[in-house]
């Protein structure tokens, strides 16, 4: 009996999550989701299956973050282990924003997704997306503009 409950959570658990990556609007270009699902994510607190990772150098994040989101440098794909460094902050079981409001989001995701032949890090979970939009960090919560 405990078996098959286990495996019914397990399934449940799973169709949960694939139905909240199918219900993920996606923006206009490769990876991108739309301003207005990471708007709509924030504004009802719908958190729950999604990660906002802050996608800014170290630089910038140290002088204005968030503590209740990742951060993923994009610096680090470019060191040596860089993308076993990056990957290991991926979560696999929720679907993963990374957010900047200059072009270093969209590089992350390419860095990512892009197969090792190509300089990328070839991950291929298809829970990543970036967004590019003005951003205010207060302590707590980032809010999109």
């Amino acid at each position: 009996m405990k078996q098959i409950i286990s495996v019914l959570l397990m399934l449940f658990s799973f169709a949960v999550y694939a139905g909240t990556v199918q219900d993920v609007e996606k923006g206009e270009q490769e990876g991108s989701v739309s301003k207005r699902w990471v708007m709509d994510i924030l504004k009802n607190g719908n958190t729950d299956n999604v990660v906002f990772m802050d996608a800014r150098p170290i630089s910038f994040y140290n002088k204005q973050h968030t503590d209740t989101i990742g951060h993923l440098d994009p610096d680090v794909f470019y060191e040596d282990g860089g993308c076993e460094k990056a990957l290991s902050l991926i979560p696999k079981d929720k679907i993963v924003v990374l957010i900047c409001p200059g072009p270093r989001a969209q590089e992350s995701y390419q860095n990512l997704t892009d197969s090792a032949a190509n300089g990328g890090c070839g991950y291929t979970g298809g829970n990543v997306y970036w967004i590019r939009t003005n951003v205010l960090y207060h302590k707590d919560r980032i809010e999109v503009k």
